[in-house]
């Protein structure tokens, strides 16, 4: 079990590393209020998100 959340963790390390990268090219080829650059956004947020939830569980921390 500790093998595959370690396995996911560093595949959401890995699609974090790229949403980052694309947001940066989408802001600078669109400037920070264009549409897809939200929609980025928000891809990237909620792969923080499921970051961060996998991260409190490896920590022992209960997340409602």
């Amino acid at each position: 079990m500790l093998l595959m959340r370690r396995i996911q963790m560093k595949i959401l390390e890995i699609k974090i590393a790229r949403g980052r990268a694309r947001l940066h090219a989408v802001w600078n080829a669109k400037g920070y209020t264009d549409e897809e650059v939200l929609k980025v956004g928000d891809k990237l947020d909620l792969l923080l998100n499921k970051y961060q939830r996998l991260l409190d569980v490896k920590k022992g921390i209960m997340v409602c």
